[in-house]
């Protein structure tokens, strides 16, 4: 049965993700990406991705968890909890961050769904979105007992870099091309599109980076408990889809929107980027570079997914302990 509890337990925490995500993502693009074309006027959002379903599903998957964690501490079954759940809210240290947490997806919904837009409204998605991070910390290794650390400080900076990334992918693939057919510099559009796009996701990377390091020092002391433990080898696994991840960034910022800005007459032309399409037979028309460019970030996108997964079946394994035996 714990089996069955664990493996339930990190499906939710998957879905618990891929909702979160793109939530803050959306978020993020809209925060600096406006439109080239109108600088006031923000990408469409509402609509074209589903906010509503990220809503619904992240309260949904917030109840779960409160569920699945009330049946295995009190080993009671499903039809029974009602008699333990006020208990689990009321003396766990997890039960008021999941009350929280619920409260927070509510007011977050309500406002999204019924405010307009303004720079108020702004600062409270953002806040609001920031908190739901920081539960997301406290419910994890990182939050220990349920108490304010430096650990989940960094823990809580390191999801907000990993779902304007993962989560700002989507924004495109699911954004980009309604956009894009509505405007009239085509071409232009896109290559400012990329140019904003790679700046945010150079920043994620870099706050990946620092976090992911400060990570490590609180709950790996030895590169050999890597190798020795199920956590240590899941999260090697992690790093590994997250370095094609890497590249494929890589590939959109200086071979892709170079010769974007080329043919926006920003840039002379470079003709290592050249041989690179020509050995990778792909033409300098802005027409197969835009196809380049979104099957790039779909592939992003699916080692993203890829990646969330596994931060989830790290919610299960126990980090190694400080010393080896």
């Amino acid at each position: 049965m714990g089996m069955t509890h664990s493996l339930i337990h990190i499906l939710i925490k998957w879905l618990d993700l891929l909702a979160l995500t793109p939530l803050v993502g959306i978020f993020i693009c809209n925060l600096f990406m406006p439109s080239p074309s109108s600088p006031k006027q923000l990408y469409p959002s509402q609509g074209t991705l589903p906010i509503r379903l990220s809503i619904l599903i992240l309260g949904m998957t917030t109840l779960a968890e409160l569920i699945v964690r009330a049946m295995m501490m009190s080993g009671r079954p499903f039809f029974a909890l009602h008699l333990v759940i006020p208990s689990v809210i009321t003396r766990t240290y997890f039960g008021p961050v999941l009350a929280l947490r619920f409260s927070l997806v509510v007011l977050l919904g309500f406002i999204l769904m019924t405010q307009k837009e303004s720079a108020v409204k702004k600062w409270i998605d953002g806040m609001l979105l920031a908190a739901l991070c920081l539960t997301t910390s406290l419910l994890g290794h990182a939050g220990g007992q349920g108490t304010f650390t430096m650990h989940v400080l960094i823990d809580t900076l390191h999801l907000i870099a990993i779902s304007a990334w993962i989560g700002g992918l989507f924004f495109l693939i699911f954004n980009l091309p309604k956009q894009l057919a509505s405007e009239g510099d085509k071409t232009l559009f896109l290559t400012d599109a990329i140019a904003r796009f790679s700046t945010i996701a150079t920043t994620s990377v870099g706050i990946l980076i620092v976090t992911g390091i400060g990570n490590s020092f609180f709950q790996i002391n030895s590169p050999g408990l890597l190798l020795h433990t199920a956590y240590g080898k899941v999260l090697l696994l992690k790093w590994g889809f997250l370095l094609p991840m890497l590249l494929l960034g890589f590939t959109n910022k200086y071979i892709v929107l170079p010769k974007f800005q080329e043919h926006c007459k920003r840039k002379k032309a470079n003709r290592l980027i050249d041989t690179i399409l020509k050995y990778a037979r792909v033409s300098n028309t802005p027409f197969d570079l835009s196809n380049l460019f979104f099957r790039l970030i779909k592939t992003e996108a699916v080692l993203g997914v890829a990646i969330l997964l596994l931060t989830a079946c790290l919610t299960q394994l126990s980090p190694p302990p400080r010393h080896l035996p």
